[in-house]
C-alpha cells in the first residue's frame, strides 16, 4: 500500500499526470547529477551522432527491478557504447537516495540494491535534481523506457528486449535515403527515384501528392516531398524535390460539334478548345485539314493530332453524325358511299421527328387527312424538325350509295290488325340488302322485303346496303296512330292486411258500348269476365275494356299487396312484487317498436299503475299481464302474456320422498319465499330450497322448515319416521292400451307398498282415483303420498294402434256392357289381419267383376277396429280408347317436399276433371278443364305429409296417379 501512496505523491507533487512523448517527438534536453556526483547533460553526451537509452524508474517498482535485471541497459552500455549513452533515472520524488543502495535507510520502498553492477550512470530525481525531467518526458508508469534517435528525437521501448535496442540504434537511427529527379517535359513524364539504405523491417512511404509507392513516375511538373518509416515507426522527411515542367499534358478541353441536319449534306463542323502543354500548338486532321476548326464536314469519324512547342502530342477522334434520310409512305382510304370521306394516312420515318405534313393547304401536325373527294391525285410533302423534307403522290377512290324510298306515311286503326308499308321507289337488285326496323311499331312480315306488313303505328326506318361496296342510305315512312281507345277507370293500388284479407277490385269506362275482363300477370290461367273481380293473392291484376264498336282495347293494372306481417310481442317482469317492492316494471322491449306500433296492456286479476300503453308499463299487483301490439298499417296484431308474481307473508310447507335413510325434500310454501332454512332434527341444516339429506341412523326426526321474503317469514316442523318403514313405492302395475286409433279403452292399475298409510293419490289429469279407466292413448303420470308427506311419482305409456289408411289404390273401369271393373285396395296401419265388406255384399279384395257405379269398404282388422274407404267410382271405357285418348298424364317430382306439377296432354279437347284424394278417400283438391294441353303447379305445403291419390276422368276416360307428399 506504501508504494501506491507513494506513487501516487509522485504524480500529485512531481509532474502533471499525460500520456508518454508521441513517438518522433523532439526529446527535452536535461542536465542532472548522478549519485556519484557527476553531471550528466543529455546533448552533451550525445553529441552530434549518438544516440541515449533513458529508464525512467523507482526503487519499489517490480516490472522496473525485473527489467533491471535483465541486464538489457548493461549488455547496451557495454556493446553499443561507441554508438549510444545510457542513464537510469530514478523518478519517484517519494524515495530517498538510500533505496537505490537497499532496504537500509531506504525511505519509500525498494526492491534491491540498483548501484551493484550497473556501469553506466544513475541519477536520483528529485526537487533539487532535474525537477522538470519527468513532466518534460510525461512520465505515466514506470518503468518508461525511451530510445533517443541522433537527431534528438524521442522514441519509447516496447518489448524491453535487447534486440529492440540494437534495431533502433544499429538499424532505424542508420536509415538514410537519396533520390534522382527526371523533369516532366509534356506534363505526365516526370519521375523521383529513391534509394533507402538500412533502416529496420519494411519500409514505407508516404509522399505529398498521396502516393504511397518507392518511386513517383509519370507525374506532371511540381514540388514533392516523401516521409520514409520503417517497421520500428522511425521515419525520416526527404525533399522537397523539383520536378520541372508543365502541370498536364497538352489536351483539348473542348470540342464544339455541329452535327448534319439532313442525310448526306456537308453540313458539319468541329471547333476545337486547346489547353496545358507548351503553346504554340499545330493541328493535323484525318482528312487533311491544318486548323481547329475544319467546315463542311460529312458525317463521319475524325481524328486530330495536337502537337505543342514541346513535341508532346494529344490525339483524339470525334463522330458527326446524322439522321437517316427522311422516308415517306402514302395509304389512301376509299370515299365510301358519295360521303366525301376519302383519306391519305401518311408514315414519316427516319429524319429528326416531329414532322409537319402538307397536302397543298399549309402545314399540319398529324399525318391522317381528312374529308377528301374521291377520284383524284394528291400530293403529300413531309417536313422534319431540321427542314428536311420528301413527298409523296396518291390516288384516292370512290364507291356510291343506293337510292332508298320508305314511300308515303299511312295511317292505323283498330280495324285493320296489319297494313302494308311501300318502298318500291328504292334501288333494287340481287347486291342490295332491305331491311325494314323500328323502334316504337311492329313488323309483322316481310321486313328485307321493300314492302313489309306492320301492325303497330309508329315510325319505321327502310335501310337498303349494297353488298358489293358496303353502301347504304336509309329512309323513313311515319304510320300515325288513328286509334281512339276507350276511357278506362280503375282503383288504385292497395294493400291486403290483417283486417282486409279480400278486396274487390272495381273498373269501369264513360265509354257506351265498352266489354269488361279482368287477367293476371304472369299467370295465363286467370281470366274473369266483368267490371269487378274478388282478389285475395298478392300480383299484378289487368283490367281490360274493349270498346265494341272500333275494336280499341284499353289497359290499366292494379297491384295487390299482401302486407300481413304480424308484430312481435313479448314481455317479461323484472322482479316479484313484494312488501318490499310494491311496484314493479314489466319489460316489453323485445316486442317490435317503432312508429307503426301501438301497445296496450290489460289485466283481469292484477293493476297497472302506469303505462298501460307503453313497452315499460308499471304494476303494484301480482297477477297476469295480457300486452297486445298493432300495427297501425296492416292492422296486424299480436299478444302476450306474463305473469307477475306477488310475495305475500309465507307459509312454509314441504314434502319428501323417502329412500331408506336419505331423503329427498320439496318446498311447496306459499307466499313465494326467497330463503329457505332447513333444520332436519339430527344436528344439521341447508340453505338450499329442495334439499337432500341422508340421515345417519333410524328413527323419528323433528324436521323443520323456515322460510322468509320482503313480507315476513314462517316456519313449518314434521316429525318423520326414517328407516323404520318400508321404503314408498308403486310396487306394481298393470296397462291396458287402446284397441284402436283414437280409441279410449285404456287402462292403468297400480299397487303400492311401504311408507305410512293412507295414501293419496294425483294423476296429471287432475283424477285422484287410485286406477284410471277409459283412456286415451298417451302419457299419463301419477303422484303417491303417504301419511307423513312422503312421495313417489311414475309415468305411463298407453299406446294405440296406428290408423287404417290406404297405401295404394287400382281401380279398373269396366268395358261397355260389361262386368269387368275391379277395385283394390293395399291398406296398412292397425293391427292385420284385415277383413273386406263391400256395399255390394262382396268380401274380397280386391273386389272383381264390378259394373258401372260407386261402390265403398269397410275394413276391420284384428282388433275390430273398423274404417269406411271410398267412394269409389268404375266407369264405361271403350276399350283401347282410354289409352288413345290420354297422351300424358304424369306428376312430377314425386315424392315430393314442395312446389309438385300435375302434367296432362289428351289426343283432343274434352271436359275432363283432376280429383285428389287423401288415404281415406277424402277429397283435398279438384279442378275441371277443356284444353287439351294443361299444367297444374301446386305447394306440397298446404297438404299434410301422407299419400294422395291423383284422378283423371271425363265421361269415357279414368286414371289413377299415387303421390307421395313427404
Amino acid at each position: 500500500m506504501q508504494k501506491f501512496l507513494v506513487f501516487g505523491l509522485l504524480f500529485c507533487v512531481s509532474f502533471t499526470v499525460k500520456s508518454q512523448l508521441q513517438e518522433g517527438s523532439t526529446a527535452p534536453d536535461f542536465t542532472v547529477q548522478d549519485i556519484n556526483g557527476n553531471s550528466y547533460s543529455l546533448y552533451a553526451m550525445m553529441g552530434a551522432n549518438k544516440a541515449a537509452c533513458l529508464d525512467f524508474s523507482a526503487t519499489w517498482c517490480g516490472p522496473c527491478w525485473s527489467f533491471h535485471q535483465s541486464g538489457v541497459l548493461e549488455s547496451v552500455y557495454n556493446n553499443l557504447s561507441n554508438e549510444t549513452t545510457v542513464v537510469f533515472l530514478e523518478s519517484d520524488w517519494g524515495t530517498n537516495t538510500n533505496c537505490l543502495y537497499g532496504p537500509s535507510g531506504c525511505v519509500g520502498g525498494t526492491q534491491g540494491n540498483w548501484v551493484s553492477g550497473t556501469p553506466y550512470p544513475i541519477a536520483d530525481l528529485s526537487l533539487n535534481n532535474g525537477p522538470g525531467v519527468n513532466s518534460d518526458y510525461a512520465i505515466a508508469y514506470y518503468p518508461t523506457l525511451y530510445v533517443i534517435s541522433p537527431d534528438k528525437r524521442a522514441w519509447l521501448i516496447k518489448t524491453r528486449t535487447y534486440n529492440e535496442y540494437v534495431n533502433w540504434i544499429t538499424k532505424s537511427f542508420k536509415m538514410t535515403a537519396s533520390a534522382v529527379v527526371t523533369n516532366s517535359t509534356c506534363g505526365d513524364n516526370g519521375k523521383v527515384v529513391t534509394t533507402v539504405t538500412n533502416g529496420f523491417g519494411t519500409i514505407s512511404y508516404k509522399w505529398s501528392n498521396g502516393a504511397t509507392t518507392k518511386d513517383l513516375t509519370n507525374i506532371p511538373g511540381g514540388t514533392y516531398s516523401v516521409t520514409i518509416t520503417d517497421l520500428n515507426g522511425y521515419y525520416i522527411e526527404k525533399g522537397p524535390y523539383v520536378v520541372s515542367g508543365p502541370s498536364k499534358r497538352v489536351d483539348i478541353t473542348n470540342a464544339t460539334l455541329t452535327n448534319i441536319k439532313c442525310f448526306n449534306e456537308p453540313t458539319g463542323s468541329i471547333a476545337l478548345q486547346v489547353e496545358y502543354g507548351t503553346p504554340p500548338y499545330t493541328f493535323n486532321w484525318s482528312n487533311g485539314d491544318r486548323t481547329d476548326n475544319p467546315l463542311n464536314l460529312k458525317a463521319g469519324a475524325y481524328t486530330v493530332t495536337v502537337t505543342d512547342n514541346a513535341s508532346c502530342t494529344r490525339v483524339k477522334t470525334y463522330t458527326l453524325t446524322q439522321p437517316t434520310d427522311v422516308t415517306l409512305s402514302s395509304v389512301p382510304g376509299l370515299e365510301t358511299c358519295d360521303r366525301s370521306n376519302g383519306s391519305i394516312s401518311c408514315k414519316a420515318a427516319g429524319g429528326i421527328p416531329p414532322y409537319l405534313f402538307d397536302l397543298g393547304l399549309g402545314n399540319q401536325g398529324s399525318n391522317y387527312f381528312a374529308d377528301l373527294e374521291g377520284d383524284q391525285y394528291y400530293t403529300v410533302t413531309v417536313t422534319d424538325n431540321n427542314g428536311c423534307f420528301e413527298t409523296s403522290r396518291t390516288f384516292v377512290g370512290v364507291t356510291h350509295k343506293p337510292t332508298v324510298n320508305a314511300g308515303p306515311d299511312k295511317n292505323y286503326d283498330c280495324l285493320n290488325d296489319v297494313i302494308s308499308l311501300d318502298g318500291s321507289q328504292s334501288s333494287q337488285g340481287a347486291n342490295l340488302i332491305t331491311l325494314w326496323t323500328t323502334r316504337d311499331g311492329k313488323i309483322v312480315r316481310g321486313q328485307e322485303s321493300v314492302t313489309p306488313d306492320i301492325s303497330k303505328p309508329g315510325t319505321y326506318l327502310l335501310k337498303i346496303t349494297d353488298a358489293s361496296n358496303s353502301c347504304l342510305d336509309v329512309d323513313s315512312t311515319l304510320v300515325l296512330d288513328k286509334r281512339v281507345y276507350p276511357n278506362v277507370v280503375l282503383d288504385r293500388d292497395t294493400s291486403l292486411n290483417c283486417v282486409m284479407k279480400v278486396y274487390e277490385a272495381k273498373g269501369s269506362s264513360k265509354d257506351l258500348q265498352t266489354k269488361f275482363s279482368w287477367k293476371k300477370v304472369y299467370d295465363t290461367l286467370f281470366y274473369k269476365e266483368g267490371s269487378k273481380i274478388l282478389v285475395s293473392d298478392t300480383g299484378s291484376y289487368i283490367f281490360i275494356v274493349k270498346d265494341t264498336i272500333n275494336l280499341c282495347i284499353s289497359k290499366d293494372t292494379i297491384e295487390i299487396k299482401v302486407d300481413q306481417e304480424k308484430p312481435i310481442a313479448a314481455a317479461q317482469a323484472e322482479k316479484d312484487v313484494s312488501c318490499i317492492n310494491t311496484e314493479v316494471i314489466i319489460d316489453a322491449s323485445q316486442s317490435s317498436q317503432g312508429g307503426n306500433f301501438i301497445y296496450q296492456w290489460q289485466s283481469a286479476n292484477g293493476n297497472i299503475k302506469s303505462g298501460a300503453q307503453t313497452l315499460y308499463p308499471v304494476v303494484d299487483k301480482g297477477g297476469d299481464y295480457h300486452l297486445n301490439v298493432k300495427n297501425i298499417k296492416n292492422l296486424c296484431e299480436s299478444d302476450a302474456s306474463v305473469k307477475v308474481y306477488q310475495q305475500t307473508e309465507p307459509t312454509a310447507l314441504f314434502d319428501q320422498s323417502i329412500d331408506g335413510l336419505k331423503l329427498q325434500f320439496n318446498d311447496q310454501s306459499n307466499g313465494l319465499p326467497t330463503s329457505w332454512n332447513w333444520n332436519f332434527g339430527d344436528g344439521t341444516t341447508s340453505l338450499i330450497q329442495n334439499p337432500e339429506h341422508l340421515f345417519a341412523n333410524e328413527g323419528e326426526f323433528e324436521v323443520c322448515l323456515t322460510v322468509s321474503n320482503d313480507c315476513g317469514q314462517n316456519i313449518k316442523c314434521n316429525k318423520l319416521l326414517i328407516g323404520i318403514s318400508a321404503t314408498l313405492s308403486i310396487a306394481s302395475y298393470e296397462l291396458q292400451h287402446v284397441s284402436c286409433f283414437e280409441g279410449t279403452d285404456g287402462s292403468i292399475k297400480i299397487n303400492i307398498q311401504g311408507g305410512v298409510p293412507p295414501y293419496r293419490y294425483l294423476w296429471n289429469n287432475a283424477m285422484q282415483s287410485k286406477d284410471l279407466v277409459q283412456l286415451q292413448a298417451g302419457n299419463y303420470s301419477v303422484e303417491v303420498t303417504d301419511a307423513q308427506g312422503t312421495k313417489v311419482t311414475k309415468g305411463f305409456l298407453i299406446k294405440e294402434p296406428q290408423a287404417i289408411t290406404l297405401k295404394d289404390l287400382t281401380i279398373i273401369p269396366s268395358a261397355a256392357g260389361l262386368n269387368t271393373g275391379a277395385i283394390e285396395l293395399k291398406l296398412e296401419g292397425g293391427v292385420p289381419q284385415y277383413t273386406y265388406k263391400w256395399s255390394n255384399g262382396q268380401d274380397t279384395n280386391p273386389v272383381q267383376n264390378l259394373g258401372v257405379g260407386v261402390y265403398s269398404c269397410n275394413v276391420t282388422d284384428a282388433n275390430q277396429c273398423v274404417k269406411t274407404f271410398g267412394p269409389f267410382e268404375i266407369k264405361e271405357v271403350t276399350a283401347n280408347f282410354e289409352n288413345q285418348l290420354i297422351k300424358q298424364f304424369k306428376v312430377e317430382p314425386n315424392p315430393v317436399s314442395e312446389a309438385f306439377r300435375i302434367h296432362v296432354s289428351l289426343a283432343q279437347s274434352k271436359p275432363y276433371q283432376l280429383r285428389m284424394v287423401n288415404s281415406y278417400g277424402t277429397q283435398v283438391w279438384a279442378k275441371r278443364q277443356n284444353n287439351a294441353k294443361a299444367i297444374f303447379e301446386l305447394d306440397a305445403n298446404q297438404f299434410a305429409s301422407g299419400i294422395y291419390f291423383i284422378n283423371l276422368s271425363s265421361e269415357d276416360i279414368a286414371q289413377t296417379i299415387k303421390l307421395v307428399i313427404k
